[in-house]
């Protein structure tokens, strides 16, 4: 029963498309024609699935490059950006502008990125939920730090469609606080 996992399984995460990240990042910022031919690799290897976020610097624009000029498709997942300064509703605008920057019409999946925005904003889960009605996004979710988050949603019998977790496959605990060897799951 050793089955090898499928690479339609894995999410390729994008932050370096947009921004310097990283502890061990020693070469910053991934030049454009360097991300279309990972690109191309990752859909050749079976890589149908990116990971991505508006606060990921310019990673939705230069993914939206690349989809543009390009007859490859992914399933892309982004994130809300941080909601302070915006009024009730703004997802739709912010979904907007995400979809604008990436050149499609819908997102695979929409996570809320920091979950004291869920906290704070009563009606951004319904949002999310008319947005997805709406057929603008197929999954919505949340990328979570810390167990009590997920303890949370879980108790609240919040219904959602994806979640992203801090993962090692070096330290299988789920961590309080991500580290530098964690990795994204789906």
């Amino acid at each position: 029963m050793n089955k090898k996992p499928s690479p339609a399984r894995l999410a390729l995460g994008t932050v370096q498309f947009g921004q310097d990240y990283g502890i061990a990042n020693t070469t910053g910022k991934i030049p454009g024609q360097e991300v279309f031919a990972l690109l191309d690799h990752a859909s050749r290897a079976g890589i149908i699935r990116l990971d991505t976020a508006t606060a990921y610097g310019d990673s939705e624009t230069v993914i939206g490059k690349y989809l543009k000029n390009s007859s490859r498709r992914f399933d892309v997942v982004s994130k809300l950006p941080p909601l302070e300064g915006y009024a009730s509703g703004a997802e739709a605008l912010l979904l907007k502008s995400t979809l604008d920057r990436l050149g499609v019409k819908q997102l695979y999946g929409y996570l809320v990125h920091r979950f004291e925005d869920f906290r704070r904003h009563e009606a951004l889960w319904e949002g999310l939920k008319n947005l997805r009605g709406q057929g603008l996004i197929k999954r919505i979710g949340f990328s979570l730090y810390a167990r009590e988050e997920l303890e949370f949603l879980l108790d609240q019998q919040i219904q959602f469609d994806m979640v992203q977790v801090p993962y090692s496959i070096f330290d299988r605990t789920y961590h309080s606080k991500p580290t530098a060897r964690d990795c994204s799951v789906f």
